[in-house]
């Protein structure tokens, strides 16, 4: 038996701008296997958008990304959203209902197999792989953090975000790929880098990996003064 809350999520009529009541009984696994059951059927493939991200708990949606901005809906903890776009400290999400803005350290990543992963912070990542850059919205196993070494599980890759400490927006490469040039939006704005699965990291001021170049075999929370918001081009190994 569905409740009226999961129906108005799974109902493709609830794309319109109608508010989901509140629903105590609404619980992640609620969620997932009626997610689960309906996308089986092929109910609502065409009209609910994958989600790939978990509210952390109950949260209000807001009109613009502050804090004292409008409240236009809510979510409940365990409640999947799909996320569009962030800031560095707000995301918009996409639900049954009105849309709106939500802090993003309120979210929990989705992988591309519907893992929720609890104690990694959401991202949303562009990545570079065998078939080209892509987007990917929601997270994966972050590992190991600190200076201390390349951690996680997972493929080879390496992940470089625009501040320091793994901080701002990110986007990875997979080990074997080469970017002749980074692109104008991450063109010598690069100033943390993560590694995962032994992977090491050529970075270089210039495109076509000329102008000096730099090795990362671990995990660097500040790539200091001279390599910070200057890589142009890099390979991943």
């Amino acid at each position: 038996m569905f409740s009226l809350r999961m129906l108005c999520y799974l109902n493709a009529a609830a794309l319109t701008r109608t508010r989901c009541p509140r629903d105590p009984i609404m619980t992640r696994t609620h969620l997932i296997a009626t997610l689960a059951a309906l996308l089986v059927a092929g109910g609502t493939t065409a009209a609910f958008a994958a989600p790939n991200a978990m509210a952390d708990g109950d949260f209000d949606l807001r009109k613009s990304p502050k804090n004292s901005a409008k409240a236009v809906n809510f979510v409940e903890e365990g409640d999947l959203l799909t996320i569009t776009e962030c800031t560095k400290s707000w995301c918009y999400a996409k639900v049954p209902g009105p849309d709106g803005w939500i802090r993003r350290d309120y979210l929990l990543p989705i992988d591309d197999e519907g893992e929720v992963y609890e104690d990694e912070p959401f991202s949303l990542n562009f990545n570079f792989g065998p078939g080209g850059p892509k987007i990917t919205i929601g997270g994966g196993n972050s590992g190991g953090g600190g200076n201390g070494g390349g951690g996680g599980g997972g493929a080879p890759r390496a992940c470089f975000f625009e501040d320091v400490g793994y901080a701002g927006q990110s986007f990875c490469v997979g080990a074997g790929q080469s970017v002749p040039n980074v692109g104008y939006q991450w063109n010598d704005a690069i100033s943390s880098v993560r590694v995962y699965g032994g992977a090491q990291v050529e970075a270089c001021a210039d495109d076509n990996f000329n102008g000096g170049c730099t090795t990362w075999a671990q995990n660097v929370s500040n790539v200091g003064g001279n390599w910070n918001d200057r890589v142009t081009s890099l390979t991943v190994y």
